[in-house]
């Protein structure tokens, strides 16, 4: 245990030596409440994150040479292992990463982070009606959100997660003839704040539910957030568009997702 967390604690805040940015502290309560499982503690140690609607990988390398680590072993361990990602944030990263490579895993998908300085306290007009989704409404948005996102790379919310949010009243919604049509995921801390997740039903999208959702998040936070930030798939042209409307621009941060060819893409 304690050349484990030597690795890690070398390793922490070096993104040529791991893809982890928690710290050791929070690991090892993690690792002990049983939330995460260490496959592989050696010359690199491997980490799987249970907490979120797929299993993340986090590595930790204890020196640039990684010729001598015995790859087969833990390419075994974790074949118990289903809907595993590896996920690489940075700035000026490169697509191809050894670490996954020697693991088995290829390229997915890449994320950006998009942000919005609030300076001009600009409001929009809200083009629909957007209400403040309540527990009754639970089950059709969690089920809206896992029908039409990718659950090996989108990081959505689990069921906890949504009703504790629900609670907050940071889940927007659009009902259309009494059907929720739209929902807006968001959280807010201090004067930033984040939006979760935006999905409209199939035959509403390239409507105006999506700008109408932005516009009530906007407007109701207009006054108190000075920042605003999202995460988006790079290839979603369409969402690329809407935000663009908002005055989010690319922040320079990606991430990188990298997936075994066995695990099942649910690309949506």
């Amino acid at each position: 245990m304690e050349k484990r967390r030597k690795v890690i604690n070398n390793s922490l805040g070096n993104i040529k030596k791991t893809n982890c940015f928690i710290s050791l502290d929070d690991i090892e309560k993690q690792i002990k409440n049983k939330r995460m499982d260490v496959v592989y503690d050696d010359s690199i140690v491997v980490i799987v994150d249970k907490r979120k609607s797929f299993l993340q990988i986090y590595y930790f390398l204890d020196e640039y040479d990684i010729d001598f680590i015995n790859w087969e072993e833990i390419k075994n361990r974790l074949t118990t292992y289903k809907d595993i990602v590896i996920n690489v944030v940075g700035k000026n990263i490169s697509e191809k990463n050894i670490v996954a490579e020697k693991l088995g895993f290829s390229f997915y998908k890449k994320y950006v982070r998009k942000q919005f300085i609030n300076k001009e306290k600009k409001k929009y007009r809200e083009l629909m009606d957007v209400l403040i989704a309540n527990q009754k409404d639970c089950e059709k948005i969690y089920d809206m959100l896992y029908s039409s996102f990718d659950v090996l790379s989108d990081d959505l919310v689990n069921k906890e997660e949504l009703k504790d949010m629900i609670n907050q009243n940071h889940v927007l919604k659009i009902e259309i003839q009494n059907e929720i049509q739209g929902v807006f995921l968001y959280e807010d801390t201090g004067v930033r704040s984040y939006a979760r997740a935006i999905c409209i039903a199939e035959k509403y999208r390239n409507n105006v539910l999506g700008y109408s959702l932005f516009a009530k998040y906007n407007n109701l936070h207009v006054d108190s957030t000075k920042i605003f930030s999202l995460w988006v798939d790079q290839a979603n042209d369409d969402v690329l568009k809407l935000h663009n409307t908002f005055g989010y621009v690319e922040d320079g941060l990606e991430n990188y997702i990298y997936v075994r060819e066995k695990d099942d893409c649910c690309e949506k």
